[in-house]
């Protein structure tokens, strides 16, 4: 059975006795206008040293990013400095972007969180995705909020957006019924930890979210999989030709996981323990 938390009922003092380090990772293309929303909760928190590791991952950034992030206490990287080998990131690759920054990131428990958040990401959003697994109650958390448009602020009843809610969740329900409650399946706040990372294959398109989900409830089973409520985020409202695209990235990387023998896998990185014994 997959655990439905409240991430403002992890208290900060439990990270104080912590045995396992936490780091957390932000992919951030362009995001001047929301990063200091993001980082500089986060950076509050590992300046109370309730966890160990702030990364932003500037991804080809034209704009402030690096400088507001770093001005703020994160570690910023470029997402070109890691793996060179592999060229440069290429447009939309979301997933190639996260899998660059597990190499680059070393915390036993790993928290993935979107850079382009509102006001209303705090404390809790880290607090809350590290929490069930500090306390080893999962090993995989997603997280869940209702969400708030980034223009005029109205509230959307139910949580994610609409790939979310017309694609994602109603094929899970279909082809993979186990993972029918989860309720946010692209949700780009997870946190996992970092021995299952390592043996998990990302997508490098934004097929990462459900390819990882579905991958690590088949490695650790539904009782070790939860999900948090986040309470409200706010984002931006993105184009209808970006979610067509979102879309079939979705659907590819779910069908390469329900039927394998008929549907290649696309361009993904390999487990990155794969990746070490090389």
């Amino acid at each position: 059975m997959i655990a439905d938390f409240i991430a403002t009922k992890f208290h900060p003092t439990a990270f104080e006795k912590r045995t396992s380090t936490v780091g957390v990772v932000f992919p951030a293309h362009n995001e001047a206008a929301t990063i200091l929303n993001v980082v500089e909760p986060a950076v509050r928190l590992l300046q109370r040293n309730l966890i160990d590791d702030v990364l932003v991952v500037a991804d080809r950034c034209t704009d402030d990013t690096e400088h507001l992030a770093r001005r703020a206490g994160a570690r910023v990287v470029r997402s070109d400095e890691m793996n060179p080998e592999l060229g440069p990131v290429q447009g939309r690759d979301k997933g190639d972007v996260m899998w660059r920054a597990a190499g680059a990131i070393q915390s036993d428990i790993v928290v993935f969180c979107d850079a382009d958040s509102g006001p209303e990401f705090g404390e809790h959003f880290v607090l809350g995705l590290a929490g069930p697994i500090l306390q080893d109650r999962a090993d995989f958390v997603k997280g869940h909020f209702t969400k708030l448009w980034m223009g005029d602020g109205t509230a959307v009843n139910r949580p994610g957006g609409r790939v979310n809610n017309f694609v994602a969740k109603p094929l899970l329900e279909r082809f993979f019924p186990a993972l029918a409650d989860i309720k946010q399946p692209l949700s780009g706040e997870i946190a996992l930890r970092r021995s299952l990372l390592d043996r998990l294959t990302l997508h490098c398109d934004y097929g990462v979210d459900i390819g990882l989900l579905i991958d690590a409830w088949r490695a650790i089973g539904s009782d070790r999989v939860a999900q948090v409520d986040l309470g409200t985020r706010r984002n931006r409202h993105q184009s209808e030709e970006a979610l067509i695209e979102m879309s079939k990235e979705v659907i590819a990387a779910l069908l390469a996981r329900r039927w394998p023998e008929e549907f290649a896998m696309g361009r993904v990185r390999p487990p990155r323990n794969q990746e070490a014994g090389r």
